[in-house]
């Protein structure tokens, strides 16, 4: 496991490109090029109704949000009801994966990370994965990276692209899934050859 970000060492998918216009979140939780504008626009509208839930207060609170698939009116305006913070952070972090398909549990190999930029947003400005003691990620036009867990402070693809310094723990939540998106296992699952090792040093 690793214990310090210099030197960092991470390895990219040298598979199927087919991630690689994929934004953090899409690849967290889908996987699928095919759904992933979609995928990126209910992502966005969760974002706007968390910053001004108005247009669901004149909504039955049962009624699915408008443009989303599963979250109700109710649902959403709850998220904001919870003490600012961690709590709903974590609150918002379950309520994404419950949105797009991904069931929150108690104790699974399957983790779902999310960090939380000041000033940046309701959801995570930064989505990605935990597994089997891995952190799995990616930025639009990068592959995907893997590297060893570090207390989830240290997913690849962003520490590659910002800078070496793991995120602040403060900032960072994480929820346990029932599963991953069959799209996103493509990679996790993909044989060892299919990803070659990257080496970040200090500086």
């Amino acid at each position: 496991m690793l214990s310090e970000p210099h030197p960092f060492l991470a390895q990219a998918f040298a598979g199927p490109r087919s991630y690689l216009p994929m934004a953090s979140h899409a690849y967290a939780l889908s996987g699928n090029p095919l759904t992933m504008d979609d995928f990126h626009r209910r992502y966005q509208l969760l974002n706007q109704y968390l910053a001004d839930p108005h247009p669901l207060t004149q909504l039955k609170p049962e009624a699915i949000a408008p443009g989303l698939a599963t979250l109700t009116c109710q649902q959403v305006i709850e998220l904001l009801l919870h003490w600012p913070g961690a709590p709903q952070r974590n609150a918002i972090l379950e309520a994404v994966c419950v949105e797009f398909g991904l069931c929150p549990v108690d104790n699974s190999p399957f983790r779902i990370w999310g960090y939380y930029a000041p000033g940046q947003g309701a959801l995570p400005l930064h989505v990605y994965i935990g597994c089997d003691g891995w952190l799995y990620d990616t930025l639009p036009g990068l592959p995907a990276h893997r590297t060893r867990d570090s207390h989830g402070r240290c997913p690849p693809s962003w520490l590659l692209h910002h800078g070496m310094q793991p995120l602040d723990e403060a900032h960072v939540c994480s929820t346990a899934v029932h599963a991953l998106a069959a799209g996103t296992l493509a990679s996790i699952h993909a044989p060892e050859q299919a990803w070659r090792t990257v080496t970040e040093a200090s500086g």
